[in-house]
């Protein structure tokens, strides 16, 4: 570890307002880092891809404050982490926005994910589609279309179907097996 001799560090609160390059060379705390082995320094608002040690980055000196304002180079990427220091909301407007992922897209919530197409159509396409939901599924339209080779459905205790008019057809067979089967 280089330690900075008195001299170096008089000069540097001296010097007016200036960007630099530098190397991250360990974090301090929450937010903080260490830049070249002496200068502590924070994230800039602007700076959204969150620093790591060994990341070669610039960052704005001033007489008060050292601020990391863009990260050049990273040796290794393999997950860049986006924050935004001292935001609580985030909000991207465009006309169209495309998230893609070459393997897996992850949207996580602690409470609530709400997708909305107030005009149009939301199209889920996939191999499976698997649905774990805790407690209730509430489903409201106008009308429910499914069509599918086989379909299954169990339920551990009562299973209800009303309707004003209650159609059932087969082409070949209709079965029905119960303890008891009350009909009228």
């Amino acid at each position: 570890m280089n330690v900075p001799s008195i001299t170096h560090i008089r000069a540097l609160r001296n010097e007016p307002m200036t960007y630099r390059e530098g190397t991250i060379t360990s974090e301090k705390g929450e937010g903080g880092f260490i830049i070249d082995d002496v200068i502590e320094a924070e994230t800039a608002f602007s700076c959204i891809v969150r620093p790591e040690t060994g990341d070669r980055i610039v960052y704005l000196k001033s007489a008060n404050a050292v601020f990391i304002t863009d990260i050049l180079k990273r040796d290794q990427v393999c997950v860049a982490d986006i924050q935004i220091k001292g935001v609580d909301e985030l909000s991207i407007k465009s006309k169209k926005l495309n998230l893609v992922a070459g393997e897996q897209l992850n949207l996580k919530s602690l409470k609530t994910i709400d997708i909305t197409a107030f005009l149009g159509v939301v199209s889920l396409t996939g191999m499976n589609l698997v649905t774990t939901v805790k407690e209730s599924i509430i489903q409201n339209a106008a009308s429910h279309i499914t069509s599918v080779k086989n379909y299954t459905l169990n339920a551990k205790n009562l299973l209800r179907t009303h309707g004003k008019h209650h159609i059932m057809t087969a082409d070949e067979e209709i079965r029905m097996d119960g303890e008891r089967i009350n009909m009228g």
